[in-house]
């Protein structure tokens, strides 16, 4: 179904079929993206790889340790849902799978330095951005390998369609 099926059907839900609508096309539309946004954080929190998995590369820049998460949307939100796996070589080629940390255990220094080192990589996120640890001592080139489920677009024209089966654009 399309967004204007979408909305159509969303006016005939709410019983608002008259010429004069008490809500705009804008306002049903935040709903109904709302409404395909929660869709889809249950469908991945049960099925993380029912939608198709995006895959991206960053490169290390000599003592940052922050970069920006890729494939931001139109508001300069990141469109990375879900990660799935992620790798690093600090020096550009021998790839180590990068395991997740909470945010909290940063301020255990003593956790901190014996857990990160270049053959046991770590990260955590933060808003739109990821943390590498240990921090890298050298530039790399495409480092950082990236796998994640890709938030999928808000529906915003007449003619888009959610990411899912139709068979269950009505719900």
């Amino acid at each position: 179904m399309i967004l204007s099926e979408l909305r159509d059907n969303t006016r005939s839900l709410i019983d608002e079929t008259t010429p004069t609508p008490i809500l705009t096309n804008v306002e049903i539309d935040r709903f109904i993206n709302n409404t395909l946004d929660y869709c889809y954080s249950r469908i991945i929190s049960k099925h993380e790889s029912f939608f198709a998995t995006t895959d991206s590369t960053i490169d290390l820049v000599n003592g940052t340790e922050s970069y920006a998460l890729p494939d931001l949307d139109s508001n300069n939100q990141t469109r990375v849902e879900h990660l799935l796996h992620i790798k690093v070589a600090y020096d550009g080629s021998n790839f180590r799978r990068a395991y997740p940390i909470e945010p909290i255990e940063i301020v255990d220094t003593n956790y901190q330095s014996a857990a990160y080192t270049q053959n046991f990589p770590r990260y955590y996120l933060l808003g739109n951005n990821i943390f590498i640890l240990p921090t890298p001592t050298a530039n790399a080139t495409n480092a950082v390998k990236l796998w994640y489920v890709q938030r999928p677009s808000s529906l915003s024209e007449d003619t888009h369609v959610p990411a899912f089966s139709p068979l269950y654009h009505r719900f």
